[in-house]
């Protein structure tokens, strides 16, 4: 848990932006009360997105965006399992985007290519974090 806080500072100590851990397992990381987290977050400020995307990028992460088919908005998939590969971080497509999965390129994640809807999209299996190959962000207007 400390391991997994220490390894996110240490990637974005000089980033030039800010960030805190987030979601559910915030708590339990700063309880100790598990070994194995699932879904390791951070959230950044709306305004700091296209840096911190042009950043991960840069710094060898690969950049996964949910998918959400908007011909059929009231169909969603299930959980947060499709995503859109992000290949140009400052591409306009991205600016409504909340939630992007960012994956090492050797992590034991590994995408799976699936067509839905005619759209070409990536299947993650939820990953078991015990070091930083997987990171969920949460892109969030900062509150005054």
């Amino acid at each position: 848990m400390d391991k997994l806080i220490a390894q996110a500072h240490e990637l974005f100590k000089n980033a030039g932006f800010g960030y805190a851990i987030c979601d559910g397992t915030k708590l339990d990381l700063f309880a100790s009360k598990h070994h194995d987290i699932s879904d390791f977050g951070v959230t950044i400020s709306t305004d700091d997105k296209p840096r911190a995307l042009q950043f991960l990028h840069d710094n060898g992460w690969g950049l996964y965006a949910r998918y959400v088919d908007t011909r059929y908005p009231d169909r969603r998939p299930t959980g947060n399992h499709l995503h859109h590969l992000i290949e140009d971080p400052l591409d306009t497509r991205w600016d409504d985007c909340e939630n992007v999965s960012a994956i090492l390129p050797d992590s034991y994640v590994k995408p799976i290519f699936l067509e839905r809807a005619g759209v070409h999209v990536f299947k993650f299996e939820e990953p078991k974090n015990t070091t930083l190959d997987f990171i969920k962000i949460v892109f969030d207007k900062q509150q005054s």
